[in-house]
């Protein structure tokens, strides 16, 4: 009986290959994790610009409010509601400025209308 001895050899080229698919793989979890980190804080800028938003719509707060403030924004679904409603006051806010900004021509108008009849009328 004759022993046969196998030796497995490795082709110059194929480390480069593996060095390479793991190269590949790192860099797409790492551009993963990444992205998760980074909708993780984007969320939380969004969480912190609503709470803000909510503050200055009520006037301020004081450090007991500011703590309930904080824990509300543990829940999900009150983030939501609270969102909705800094939108909508934000909404009204803007509604009634550009009313007010309209109402400001209107009345430069008519004072720049009154004005011009009043110098038509002196000149009679």
């Amino acid at each position: 009986m004759q022993k046969l001895e196998k030796t497995i050899r490795i082709a110059k080229e194929s480390w480069q290959v593996y060095l390479a698919m793991f190269i590949s793989v790192f860099t797409l979890i790492f551009f993963g994790a990444a992205t998760i980190w980074q909708e993780s804080r984007i969320e939380r800028a969004r969480i912190s610009d609503i709470k803000y938003h909510y503050i200055l719509m009520h006037g301020g707060v004081n450090t007991e409010g500011l703590d309930s403030i904080q824990s509300w924004f543990r829940d999900p679904e009150r983030v939501k509601q609270i969102e909705k409603e800094v939108k909508d006051y934000e909404n009204r806010v803007q509604e009634t400025a550009r009313a007010l900004d309209q109402k400001h021509r209107l009345e430069e108008k008519i004072n720049e209308l009154n004005s011009k009849t009043n110098n038509k009328n002196s000149r009679k």
